[in-house]
């Protein structure tokens, strides 16, 4: 019965591809951060608290549209 050792060293990848995706991953992950934090930043001054309302069901769409806008207009 043979037994077989793996050292980390033998199951990473090459330096070169550890490289690259050390670069990716410090320039994308804070582009992805910053992205989803402008959505959330926009759809919750979209969706405030006073049109919320559970009794009604959820979301009260008169209350969540801009009333300055004719409903034909957004597409109702």
């Amino acid at each position: 019965m043979r037994l077989y050792s793996l050292a980390i060293q033998q199951a990473a990848s090459a330096d070169t591809t550890l490289l690259i995706m050390t670069i990716a991953a410090v320039l994308f992950v804070p582009v992805v951060l910053v992205s989803r934090s402008g959505g959330y930043g926009v759809f919750s001054k979209r969706i405030n608290a006073d049109a919320i309302d559970p009794d009604e069901g959820g979301l009260h769409p008169t209350k969540v549209r801009d009333s300055a806008r004719p409903e034909a207009a957004i597409g109702y």
